[in-house]
């Protein structure tokens, strides 16, 4: 624990960190499909401007505190170098996130956006990136411990991953209302006509029993997204097949059909 934090420290300032420890305390706002349907219905300057300034506040909380769950993960996987190059993603957005100045206008909302977008575009590989780290820190396990037993594990991958869902889908909601040609019947990421019930992939399925493990069962079953040659910086998308959910009677994410990683896979049932 000591080296970890020694390696944060060198890497960012004390103040920086500390900023972190106190956003990352702070809690988290709810925000329903059904809110941001009725919300980007009107997508006026006043209402962007509106989401901007809230994206701006929210989004620093959610991602400090998946930095600092990354710092602090037990059995070393957190000293990982997948997993700490993860972490410095989110670090580094966090301190763009706070080096934003407040938002009052029309000019600054644009700017914020174009901001966002970015810090989008750096997090399109976290998922294989700590597939990569999960398969690093098998690979330092040795035979005595079984990997599928260890529960914490598997509970922080659930959380850190629902967590990454809502945090692509405000930011790509907020830039999706933008769009002066949207697609039909859609606000935004999300449909508001679709209904059919589904949730499978090219293997035929994933039973809802299922579901807290399937991350371990997509990168069991799939071509290794990232080997350890990879190119840690590397922001080229992985190609596992294609993964998706629709949900009965309620608003859909317009972009369902995903390459890769499960980006939206748990969207609709959490």
């Amino acid at each position: 624990m000591a080296a970890k934090n020694q390696k944060l420290y060198e890497t960012y300032s004390k103040s920086l960190i500390h900023e972190v420890q106190r956003w990352g305390g702070l809690k988290q706002k709810g925000v329903s499909l059904k809110y941001m349907m009725e919300f980007g219905s009107t997508p006026t300057l006043r209402n962007l401007l509106i989401s901007a300034q809230f994206l701006h506040k929210e989004l620093p909380a959610r991602i400090a505190r998946r930095a600092l769950e990354l710092e602090t993960l037990p059995y070393g996987l957190s000293l990982k170098p997948a997993v700490l190059k993860v972490r410095d993603w989110y670090l580094d957005s966090f301190r763009d996130l706070r080096s934003f100045p407040e938002i009052k206008n029309t000019n600054d909302e644009l700017e914020f956006t174009q901001m966002i977008k970015m810090i989008k575009v750096r997090h399109n590989n976290v998922v294989p990136m700590m597939a990569l780290g999960v398969q690093q820190f098998k690979k330092s396990l040795g035979r005595k411990i079984d990997y599928q037993d260890l529960d914490e594990i598997h509970q922080f991958l659930d959380r850190f991953y629902m967590s990454r869902i809502g945090i692509r889908m405000l930011i790509g909601q907020h830039v999706a209302l933008h769009d002066p040609n949207p697609p039909p019947d859609c606000v935004g990421y999300i449909h508001t006509k679709m209904s059919p019930v589904q949730v499978s992939d090219e293997g035929g399925g994933i039973p809802r029993s299922g579901l807290p493990k399937i991350f371990t069962y997509l990168y069991s079953t799939a071509k290794n997204p990232l080997d350890e040659q990879s190119d840690l910086g590397a922001t080229k998308h992985s190609n596992n097949g294609w993964l998706w959910i629709w949900a009965s009677n309620k608003p859909l994410i317009c972009q369902i059909f995903w390459r890769g990683p499960a980006n939206h896979l748990y969207g609709r049932i959490r």
